[in-house]
């Protein structure tokens, strides 16, 4: 008997290096497994935004998958961008040669630009910058519908575009839509574009979205709420977390460091609104208050981070000797540090709906976990499975109890290293996404034969 055959749309395919990849990644590779036979419809390589991050690594992953089908992405903002710059070249020219017969005209007014780019800047993101992969992805999606035949068609979304290409097949040929919200699309405090026209257009295309597919699936329960409550959806909602996948954790165990320091590390970029300040500040309180020794305790920094921003928060307090920033490293070197440290430390504020794809990796190290976050998804889930302890940014006094708190848990003899962090292992989270294909695949057998 033939596999069912599931259709799985998404922008980010290897070699696309951005974290979005991997929840996608870890579905095709077993779904196999669970009796589904996975066709993938994506973009090529070359049709990517300028500076995206390329992992040829991750396509070793694939290499067995039967049917990948990489379309072309028209790029509109860089397109545009770049008849700006010829445009400006051409009236640089112009003007010098003006400058040189004495006929200088008066210059364009800037206001006039600057309305011709915000009306650019917004029409190329609705729904989102990669708009210009629709023609091509529906294109491909028909070819790929006639020829494969699949049974279900899923859609990871942002870029919420493989939403609108989902939904323009399932319009076409009749077939069961998953919609897999990684992220929050309207109600993303991230974007900060969303808003005027623009976000009154989305929240249009959201909520049709929401009615039209016959499942949706968020990777936090705050999520799925909030999703439930905006078309009254509620019995068609389903949380799948992120997680991790085994096979990179190969060779790797908890470890206990032998010497006399807490080593607090932190993997990942730090930017924005995800600084370091007010737990180094708590840290030197704690130092100035004698409850912590400066060789007491090592904080390490993995991946892209302000050093300089660092060094001016501690100044030249004693703590500044023992903070380490290695750089970007490889990710099983980075995985290498976080499995010998004692901490591991989580900065994500004001992501209420949101839990960082690192907190997985933080839990398979088996790990405290120290996280710098608010009220919302990343502490429910903190909080529910007993991983570490929770502190708020605005709360320097709760700052420093919870260092205090975690430092005492990872002298503790009697820590017990929890086993219910294999439900987030990649093949437990595809069996439940598979629940959710067969049960599309049995109510879409039982109508066809009436």
């Amino acid at each position: 008997m033939s596999k069912k055959r599931v259709l799985l749309i998404s922008y980010q395919f290897p070699p696309f290096a951005g974290t979005g990849v991997f929840r996608v990644l870890n579905f095709v590779e077993h779904l196999p497994a669970q009796g589904w036979d996975p066709v993938v419809l994506s973009v090529q390589p070359d049709h990517y935004e300028k500076g995206t991050s390329i992992d040829n690594g991750l396509c070793a992953r694939v290499n067995d998958l039967r049917c990948v089908y990489k379309t072309k992405c028209f790029q509109v903002f860089e397109f545009v961008i770049g008849l700006r710059g010829q445009f400006w070249h051409s009236v640089s020219v112009a003007r010098a040669s003006q400058v040189g017969t004495g006929m200088l005209t008066k210059p364009t007014r800037k206001g006039f630009w600057k309305r011709i780019k915000d009306l650019v800047t917004l029409a190329h993101r609705i729904p989102d910058k990669h708009v210009g992969w629709i023609p091509y992805g529906i294109t491909a999606g028909f070819h790929i519908c006639r020829h494969e035949k699949p049974d279900v068609i899923y859609a990871s979304g942002g870029p919420w575009t493989s939403f609108l290409i989902g939904l323009a097949l399932k319009s076409h040929f009749h077939l069961p839509l998953v919609i897999d919200f990684r992220d929050p699309w309207v109600d993303n405090p991230y974007d900060e574009l969303n808003v005027g026209l623009r976000r009154r257009v989305n929240r249009f295309l959201e909520r049709r979205c929401l009615r039209k597919a016959d499942v949706i699936i968020a990777n936090t329960d705050p999520l799925r709420t909030v999703l439930a409550g905006k078309v009254a959806c509620k019995h068609k909602c389903h949380t799948i977390t992120n997680g991790y996948n085994e096979n990179e954790y190969i060779g790797l165990s908890p470890q206990k460091n032998d010497c006399d320091s807490t080593v607090v590390t932190h993997v990942g970029s730090l930017y924005g609104k995800r600084t370091p300040d007010s737990f180094l500040m708590a840290l030197v309180r704690l130092i100035d208050k004698g409850c912590l020794a400066p060789h007491e305790v090592t904080v390490r920094f993995v991946g892209h981070v302000d050093e300089a921003r660092i060094h001016n928060v501690i100044g030249i307090h004693p703590l500044r000797s023992s903070i380490i920033c290695s750089g970007v490293l490889p990710k099983g070197e980075a995985l290498k540090a976080l499995f010998q440290s004692d901490i591991a430390l989580l900065i994500q504020p004001d992501t209420q709906l949101q839990v960082p794809a690192k907190l997985f990796e933080y839990i398979r190290s088996q790990k405290p976990i120290l996280a710098v976050c608010g009220e919302g998804a990343t502490q429910d889930l903190i909080e529910a499975h007993g991983l570490g302890v929770v502190a708020n940014t605005d709360d320097p006094q709760g700052m420093e109890r919870a260092i205090l708190a975690v430092i005492q848990q990872t002298r503790s003899r009697e820590r017990i290293v929890k086993k219910d962090y294999q439900q987030f292992e990649a093949g437990a989270l595809t069996a439940q996404l598979a629940g959710v294909l067969d049960s599309l695949y049995q109510s879409s057998q039982q109508t066809k034969n009436g």
